[in-house]
């Protein structure tokens, strides 16, 4: 445990908010999602929120899995995590698109996938000309 909160702590400020929102994506997708409601008249309801089905709740949260590997793939020291950064991010920033409610809204859609995709540029560039990542990674503890 203490050698996972070394490595933890190790990270680079900006580092750690990517591995912990990339390992928490797929539970923020399910809690941003998944709302539960109860109708008073009722028997006790389950809406699946934005999701029409559960179907589509799957999809949405499978596509955050990528973005979850990859953090952990960063957590374990692994250079090819900083390659493999941008297609998970990518995967979680297209989640929504699994929504039919988000499709619907043509304008908000195309918005929020472009500011998505600007963040993870930025993300992808601070990962790949960041002097402080580049040695967080070179100090393996690799078998």
């Amino acid at each position: 445990m203490a050698l996972a909160a070394e490595r933890f702590f190790a990270m680079p400020f900006p580092l750690k908010i990517i591995f912990v929102s990339g390992l928490l994506s797929p539970v923020i997708v399910v809690g941003s999602v998944l709302t539960g409601t109860i109708l008073p008249e009722d028997a006790p309801v389950f809406a699946l929120g934005a999701a029409r089905n559960l179907a589509e709740l799957m999809l949405a949260t499978a596509a955050t899995v990528p973005a979850a590997i990859v953090a952990i793939l960063m957590f374990l020291k692994r250079k090819v995590a900083i390659l493999l950064f941008p297609l998970g991010y990518t995967a979680a920033s297209l989640a929504p698109i699994f929504l039919a409610a988000f499709r619907e809204d043509t304008d908000h859609m195309i918005s929020s996938v472009l500011s998505a995709l600007a963040v993870g540029v930025a993300a992808s560039a601070y990962l790949f000309s960041s002097g402080m990542v580049r040695r967080y990674f070179e100090r393996s503890e690799n078998p």
